[in-house]
């Protein structure tokens, strides 16, 4: 009976008193680090500049690379253009040399036979004009014996006159063909000449088309590379940059709970002038004290952390002074429970509460009333997790 009557006191006691020390154990650890905190924001703060500060000369740089690179594009497809262009020059002109040279050929043709011709013509006239030099007089008077009469013989001359000047028109005419065949061949020989010149210009150019092209191509690689490292960079000093920025957040959340803290320590200060003056949370008579007590029920002695206070009717009850409301709900052994948080580690304590008007998170006035009670509140003072003397605090009836 004693054993289960026990623990029916103290389990809620040390779960009650686990709560009060994760509680300060927080806020134990966040006012020690206070300076550290700051200090960590400062250079957390520095370092975010500086990243801010690459990332935007990084980004700065590959914008300038992807103008270069869109430029060395365009280039590309400018001399990529020009080539297409060449090689469609370069077969044109092609064609027109072949043809050309197929021309000279069949030209040249028509020459050697013209000059065959020429070379036969000349050769029949030679030896005509041998004849009639080596025959002479003898010649001519064969022409004139054998002839039948006068008209005969005027006839015959003329014939011979004819022949000869027919003769000697067929060499010039001969002659003039060759001539003109020459100046076709001249022509065309510069036509080819000039269609070769002007290939090799196209194959030149085509040449030095192709090692722009080359070394664009490598400057493009080299941007490529140069691209993909910075954006490589870019990605990291954001993840960096973002990493910082969470860090920094974090840093001035618990800057913010310090600043809770000291804030809390000010109010500490100013409660410690009020130590002894405080108001009571509800008026009635002590039925239990602070510290070792003998519990008539079980017949030993037990330590109160708080004081219990019985009221004869219905009444409701306040806060003694300014601060957070930090729970607000039901717990194991104390009923509708309120735990308000004066900071600098200064907590008071409402338990057997039969109903409760404030939530988690409001901010109480010294006075605010927090519920109703009806029969005994339980009130407690607790400094850095270790309960206080709630009679050192309240004033004095």
């Amino acid at each position: 009976m004693l054993i289960r009557t026990c623990t029916k006191w103290l389990l809620p006691l040390l779960v009650f008193s686990f709560f009060f020390f994760i509680v300060e154990a927080k806020y134990s650890l966040l006012y020690s680090s206070s300076e550290d905190i700051e200090k960590n924001i400062s250079e957390s703060q520095k370092k975010l500049n500086d990243y801010n500060k690459k990332l935007l000369l990084e980004k700065s740089k590959l914008e300038k690379l992807k103008e270069n690179k869109a430029d060395i594009l365009y280039g590309i497809e400018k001399l990529n253009n020009l080539i297409a262009a060449r090689k469609k020059e370069l077969e044109t002109y092609k064609k027109e040399y072949e043809k050309n040279l197929l021309l000279l050929n069949e030209l040249q043709e028509k020459i050697d036979q013209q000059a065959g011709r020429l070379s036969s013509a000349r050769e029949r006239l030679g030896k005509k004009l041998r004849a009639v030099y080596k025959n002479g007089m003898f010649r001519r008077m064969e022409i004139i014996y054998n002839s039948k009469n006068y008209l005969d013989l005027i006839r015959k001359i003329k014939l011979l006159q004819i022949i000869s000047k027919n003769d000697a028109g067929l060499i010039e005419a001969f002659k003039d063909g060759i001539r003109e065949l020459e100046e076709t061949k001249k022509n065309l020989t510069d036509s080819k000449n000039k269609s070769l010149e002007i290939v090799e210009k196209i194959k030149t150019a085509e040449k030095e088309i192709l090692m722009r092209k080359s070394e664009k191509e490598r400057l493009l690689a080299e941007i490529n590379s140069d691209e993909k490292r910075r954006t490589a960079s870019l990605e990291k000093l954001e993840n960096d940059s973002k990493n910082l920025q969470d860090l920094v957040k974090n840093l001035l959340k618990k800057k913010t709970s310090s600043q809770e803290i000291a804030k809390g320590k000010k109010n500490l200060g100013k409660l410690k002038t009020v130590k002894g003056s405080l108001p009571w949370p509800v008026q009635g008579r002590i039925i239990k004290l602070f510290g070792k007590q003998l519990n008539q029920e079980l017949n030993t002695y037990l330590y109160n952390r708080g004081i219990t206070i019985s009221v004869e009717s219905e009444r409701k009850f306040t806060s003694i002074f300014a601060g957070t409301i930090l729970f607000a709900d039901n717990f194991s052994g104390y009923g509708k429970l309120i735990i308000i948080d004066h900071g600098s580690s200064l907590y008071s304590v409402y338990g057997n509460a039969g109903e409760i008007y404030a939530g988690v998170g409001e901010k109480a006035t010294q006075g605010k009333i927090l519920g109703k009670v009806d029969g005994e509140l339980y009130f407690e003072i607790r400094y850095r997790g270790s309960p206080q003397d709630p009679l050192m605090w309240l004033k004095k009836e």
